[in-house]
């Protein structure tokens, strides 16, 4: 009902299979906070998203759809998110699964460090190069709409993504 099923994992394009729909620099992975920052600061009508190194960008720019923008903005302000929610939250607790309440736990604390830019291995070094695209809203919560992201396996929709950034 509200997205629990899986849906099929769609295949990644290899990076000579993408295009770009908008302006991109490939930059060294340890200058990419500083690229975002000044990207951010040049251009307040984009949001600069680092979308890490080019197999990975090349990965999440070859799942988009051709799902038009405005009909995707349309969507999203016609969901009604506290039903999305709620509906999300019924599902998972069918299966055993529950929402943690309370205050943090103390013993987890924060990654507040730019992952996409690092590498799993060796642990902690940066990627010798990292997508940063910027994508043509001034609006950061806009940003999975002009990338149609999500709507696989057990990932919510676009509009779910968009609507929860803006809330």
């Amino acid at each position: 009902m509200f997205g629990l099923a899986p849906k099929p994992m769609r295949r990644p394009a290899s990076v000579e299979q993408v295009s770009c729909p908008f302006p991109f620099a490939l930059v060294p992975g340890a200058d990419a906070e500083d690229a975002l920052n000044e990207l951010a600061g040049l251009r307040p009508d984009c949001t600069p998203v680092i979308f890490g190194k080019p197999e990975t960008a090349a990965g999440m720019l070859g799942l988009r759809q051709e799902e038009s923008y405005e009909d995707l903005l349309a969507s999203m302000d016609a969901l009604d998110l506290g039903r999305w929610l709620a509906g999300r939250s019924a599902e998972l607790k069918q299966i055993g699964i529950e929402a943690p309440r309370g205050a943090w736990p103390a013993e987890h604390q924060p990654n507040n460090g730019l992952y996409c830019v690092r590498r799993v291995q060796p642990p902690g070094e940066f990627e010798p190069e990292v997508v940063i695209g910027l994508v043509a809203t001034g609006e950061p919560a806009l940003v999975p709409l002009l990338l149609n992201y999500g709507d696989w396996n057990d990932c919510p929709p676009s509009i779910v993504h968009a609507a929860l950034a803006q809330r």
